[in-house]
């Protein structure tokens, strides 16, 4: 016969976190808790965080927040718009071109899974903080650099510096909210930063690219993030504070293995996709399949390692034991194939290169994705907590297919409004969608303190995912048109647009894939009281592992 448990409450205030109360009750135990302990029930609270003194304050924290997560996003947007402005500068084209983007999205894809612990292990502010300002540097730095290979090397290190930021402002909102209509609104404001910024980044790119050099978009970055700098110490709540012996027990539980066997394996990968269609062999050339199957090999190792070895994994194993999530980030890796490296990169090849359009006019036909991706994120605001996410990740999934097939069988005379128009608007749709329903699922798999790491998982897989796009579609275009790169190529315009084609083939099977996957998902609504019952059971079990960690050191 089951014990009658009294009903109490218990109300939990986490250190820099929304005080929550949840009610202990004697209904059927959760899987997640153990046995006979009692089931906690959360009660929604709408109010400002007590870690906010203002609503001014608050407002401009989620602001600070949407901007970090823009900065990688931002960073590839200007660039997209300036390649052609670079490549003329430093005499490359085709497959070589690419790593002036590719380096960045790959260098932040790598360095993800690190950076999300570095920023739950030393404080989500003071990760912040040094990440945006190295940032400010390298930017500037770069802006002076006059080979293309010093150039690739100052973009990787800016994408190293900067993917600390994402995950750390992921955790400072993660953790500062609970499950409520108030969190849906600002954590769709934040999900707006990685489209947003990248659309943000095509239109100062372009301006960029008109009247000023492509150096003038670093001196932009860096001025400014430098702002956003001083905001952050004035403004962000502390949440951390290290001594000198905690900084090096923090530095020695580091996964580095981890971190270099995921960084050697993407690069490898990358590298044999992006430099394929640079040799005269393609894929006869042997060192590129030495790379390829060299890096799949070390990404085996890499899994078989952090399932195995490591106290302190990278990969945070609440996530890969939820279902929902590893459907959901395979669906938005696919997902982001298809807007970072296929919608918007071939749209502006095609404008700039086909069209002949100037950077300018290439940056006015891109801005209805600007005024598409606010209206998309307001709609997520304010219906996260009624629509289910199952319903919304499948809708935008289909709006990246239907924009794909769109571009792929558009006739090279059709005007903008009736195609490429179309092919934008659905593919933001798609894009700020997907993001927010798996940016969901990520932060509310896991506890308060892991809320970086899982913030870190799943933009490693979208960045990663739109770095071996480019190499593949990259590739593809290729073999199709080998006299891409070359000035008779570029004259072709009809032969370039055709070529362009067989990426956008690509992009549809990557969504088609991405269609199915959707069909098996499992993701309710946000905000609501099961959402709420889901983190408080998610705070007491950490709190309870915490606790027996503790008696565990103590014996």
């Amino acid at each position: 016969m089951t014990n009658s448990i009294r009903s109490e409450s218990l109300s939990l205030k986490l250190s820099g976190h929304n005080t929550q109360t949840f009610h202990l009750s004697g209904t059927d135990s959760q899987p997640d808790l153990e046995k006979g302990e009692p089931t906690p029930v959360a009660v929604i609270s709408e109010a400002r965080p007590e870690v906010f003194k203002s609503g001014l304050q608050e407002l401009t924290v989620v602001i600070i927040c949407t901007f970090a997560v823009a900065a990688v996003s931002l960073s590839s947007g200007c660039y997209q718009m300036s390649l052609l402005s670079v490549g003329t500068y430093f005499d490359v084209n085709g497959g070589q071109l690419t790593w002036a983007i590719g380096s960045n999205s790959l260098a932040v894809g790598a360095f993800l899974l690190l950076s999300g612990g570095i920023a739950d292990a030393f404080g989500r502010k003071n990760s912040l903080i040094v990440s945006m300002f190295l940032y400010c540097v390298f930017n500037l730095i770069t802006g002076f650099m006059e080979s293309f290979i010093s150039l690739c090397v100052m973009r990787a290190l800016i994408g190293v510096v900067i993917s600390t930021a994402t995950p750390a402002a992921a955790g400072i909102l993660g953790s500062s909210y609970g499950p409520s209509k108030r969190k849906n609104r600002v954590m769709a404001c934040f999900a707006a930063g990685a489209p947003l910024g990248f659309i943000g980044g095509l239109v100062a790119g372009g301006i960029a690219a008109q009247f000023l050099s492509w150096r003038a978009v670093h001196y932009f970055l860096a001025i400014v993030y430098i702002i956003f700098v001083v905001l952050i110490y004035f403004l962000v709540p502390q949440d951390k504070t290290l001594n000198k012996k905690e900084v090096l027990h923090q530095l020695k539980a580091l996964d580095y293995t981890g971190a270099l066997l995921i960084v050697s394996s993407f690069t490898l990968i990358v590298f044999s996709l992006t430099q394929v269609d640079v040799t005269q062999e393609k894929w006869n050339t042997l060192y590129i399949i030495a790379c390829l199957v060299l890096g799949i090999a070390i990404l085996g190792g890499f899994v078989a390692y952090e399932i195995y070895i490591p106290e302190n994994p990278l990969l945070v194993v609440e996530l890969w034991q939820n279902r929902n999530f590893v459907l959901a980030v395979v669906c938005i890796g696919f997902c982001w194939i298809d807007f970072n490296s296929i919608v918007t990169y071939y749209g502006t090849m095609y404008f700039q290169y086909v069209k002949g359009y100037s950077p300018l006019h290439t940056t006015v036909v891109t801005i209805p994705m600007s005024i598409t991706g606010i209206l998309v994120n307001l709609f997520a605001a304010f219906t996260l907590h009624i629509i289910p996410g199952r319903f919304l990740m499948i809708f935008g999934i289909f709006c990246f297919l239907a924009s794909c097939l769109i571009w792929a069988t558009m006739d090279y005379y059709r005007t903008y409004w009736t195609g490429p128009f179309i092919c934008y608007v659905l593919a933001v749709i798609g894009g700020d969608l997907c993001y927010n329903v798996v940016n969901m699922v990520a932060l509310s798999s896991v506890s308060n303190d892991l809320q970086s790491r899982a913030a870190g998982t799943f933009n490693t897989f979208i960045q990663l995912a739109a770095s071996i796009g480019l190499g593949v579609s990259s590739a593809i275009v290729s073999a199709k048109y080998p006299e891409i790169g070359t000035p008779e190529g570029y004259a072709n315009t009809h032969g370039l647009f055709d070529a362009y084609k067989n990426a956008y083939w690509f992009g549809a099977g990557c969504a088609g894939a991405a269609l199915v996957l959707s069909l098996f998902l499992k993701v309710g609504t946000a905000g609501d009281q099961k959402d709420a019952d889901r983190d408080a059971r998610l705070q007491t079990r950490a709190e309870r592992e915490k606790g027996a960690a503790s008696e565990t050191a103590s014996f």
